[in-house]
């Protein structure tokens, strides 16, 4: 599941995302990506921080009180060092600058996704 407001960084997210074997879900507000949990139960979920509406650490709040063990990658322009503590708290596994080399968040799409096939830590 992607989740990001910027139309034309989600297009070259998810092209990139396709093109490397995700299947990846789109929205543009974290209210309609909620609403559509139910049927889509995404693997992982890459998530813009700063949204229309609903804030991402807010999303993250609603979509972890519900599926707890979902992996999550935040992306965000600005870095707030203590929002970045309080989101790594509640589980989110990458909070990445919306600069990174998309080799960046391909590789921690893959490492997420690894680690809860496994279980978790080993």
């Amino acid at each position: 599941l992607l989740l990001e407001d910027d139309k034309l960084y989600a297009k070259v997210l998810k092209s990139t995302l396709e093109k490397n074997d995700y299947n990846v879900h789109v929205f543009f507000e974290a209210e309609d990506a909620l609403d559509a949990l139910e049927n889509l139960k995404p693997d992982l979920v890459i998530s813009d921080l700063n949204l229309p509406g609903m804030q991402g650490d807010k999303f993250v709040d609603a979509y972890k009180s519900k599926y707890s063990k979902t992996p999550f990658i935040i992306l965000t322009s600005d870095r707030e060092e203590l929002r970045e503590v309080d989101l790594i708290s509640k589980g989110i596994g990458a909070y990445l600058n919306k600069g990174s080399d998309i080799r960046v968040i391909l590789a921690w799409c893959e490492q997420l996704l690894a680690k809860a096939v496994s279980g978790g830590d080993k």
